[in-house]
């Protein structure tokens, strides 16, 4: 019990008594980085995110994001896109209007919610994995980081 008090003094990086040489001194943590506490905060299931995919998509149309893995992650998603409005243009051309409708309908409601997935899912691996990328997010507002006080 003693050892899981000590762990979780240590996370909130409060200071504890420590005994050395028959008196008492204070043992400090040196300060840790917003990322790290969020990787703590992370794996333990005290902190969520969410993921601005539109701030990532704008950033990424300006040129902003230098991580190779989301510019050709992103890059595939958009040439899907394309393929997507040619499919639909040809559902339109050699299908009934109600069932062309029907099946853009469907077909552009499922791409989408794999995009925002698939997004967020990169980005937040990404931010997870490189402390650089992860103030970058923070800074540009592409990253919430949420407390779950529940």
């Amino acid at each position: 019990m003693e050892n899981l008090e000590i762990k979780n003094d240590l996370r909130r990086n409060k200071p504890r008594p420590v005994i050395a040489a028959g008196r008492a001194e204070t043992f400090v943590k040196p300060e840790t980085t917003q990322h790290e506490k969020f990787l703590v905060g992370y794996s333990d299931g005290n902190l969520g995110c969410g993921v601005n995919t539109s701030k990532v998509v704008s950033l990424f149309f300006a040129g902003k994001i230098s991580s190779k893995i989301i510019s050709s992650s992103l890059s595939l998603w958009l040439v899907g896109l394309f393929l997507l409005v040619a499919l639909c243009v040809v559902g339109f051309l050699k299908l009934p209007l109600g069932w062309a409708l029907a099946g853009v309908l469907v077909v552009s409601t499922f791409y989408l919610l794999a995009f925002f997935q698939c997004v967020g899912q990169l980005v937040l691996s990404l931010a997870l994995a490189n402390k650089e990328f992860f103030d970058f997010t923070l800074e540009k507002r592409a990253l919430v980081i949420i407390r779950n006080d529940y």
